[in-house]
């Protein structure tokens, strides 16, 4: 659903990259001088909140499980701290927006006990450079 939004923006409503992904509703008189829905607006929302309400009406619609709109910044996060290398990681956390990677790593960076004890026994049986244990 969300590649097909983010076409719908750039090959109908011709957005780019600085545009929104979830744009303003643009708000125009219908003929009875009453405010209604009349497309879009290449305009950042001032809040979350009709993110969210886009979010709970898609998620209903489709029968699943609410998910707010943070959450897949936490999931994506968390997916490039598992994937990237440091560099690679810099720039993922550039694309969520963080003007420092130290924000990706501090906001989503919580590793539990048996996870770190998983990691540091991969570090010492690899035995590679980059890290080192002693």
């Amino acid at each position: 659903m969300v590649i097909d939004w983010v076409k719908f923006l750039k090959e109908v409503k011709f957005y780019n990259d600085n545009h929104p992904l979830f744009p303003k509703t643009k708000l125009a008189h219908n003929q009875d001088f009453a405010f209604e829905a009349q497309g879009l607006e290449p305009i950042f929302w001032k809040t979350t909140t009709q993110v969210r309400e886009i979010f709970k009406f898609a998620f209903e619609n489709a029968a699943l499980p609410y998910f707010n709109p943070h959450s897949f910044r936490h999931t994506l996060s968390m997916l490039g701290k598992k994937t990237c290398t440091i560099e690679q990681f810099q720039a993922w956390s550039q694309n969520l927006g963080h003007s420092k990677m130290s924000t990706s790593l501090d906001d989503y960076g919580n590793i539990n006990t048996h996870r770190q004890f998983e990691l540091i026994a991969e570090i010492k049986n690899l035995n590679q450079g980059g890290c080192f244990i002693g």
